[in-house]
């Protein structure tokens, strides 16, 4: 597992053809965004880009995700809301789980060489790192982001 911030460095290297996951929380989502707009409209693996958050008053930059998104070839944005409001729920495909369970990260990166990059608080990092791991994802980069106190 690398530092997310080292692997940008070698970002297009390493991307190059295969699967991406974006997985964040928090303000984690910020240099993943940066990420997803740097990669060439002409990408054609698939990217997937899941962003936890409390509910859609704590989804910053939500266009431009979906404005990326929108002009790749293969794309998902998936939402999880750990307290949705029922007005703004989370992606359908969660259904009303509150945690990234192991089978939805099985579900939305169903190919073994995928590339994750994952972004937010420790804890939220390393349970989803963990989850990975068991579903057989180990091409993975990390960055923990933590409040200033």
């Amino acid at each position: 597992m690398n530092c997310l911030l080292h692997s940008v460095l070698l970002y297009s290297k390493q991307t190059s053809g295969k699967p991406i996951a974006f997985i964040s929380a928090g303000s984690g989502l910020t240099p993943l965004v940066s990420m997803l707009k740097s990669l060439p409209e002409s990408y054609a693996s698939a990217v997937t880009f899941i962003y936890a958050a409390k509910n859609h008053n704590h989804h910053p930059l939500q266009q431009e995700i979906n404005s990326a998104l929108q002009k790749l070839p293969v794309s998902q944005s998936l939402t999880l809301y750990t307290a949705p409001e029922p007005e703004y729920p989370s992606s359908a495909y969660f259904g009303t789980e509150t945690t990234l369970t192991r089978e939805a990260l099985q579900s939305a990166l169903p190919q073994e060489d995928t590339r994750c990059y994952v972004c937010g608080p420790p804890a939220f990092v390393e349970a989803v790192v963990s989850r990975l791991h068991e579903i057989g994802r180990h091409d993975i980069s990390t960055e923990n982001f933590v409040p200033i106190s």
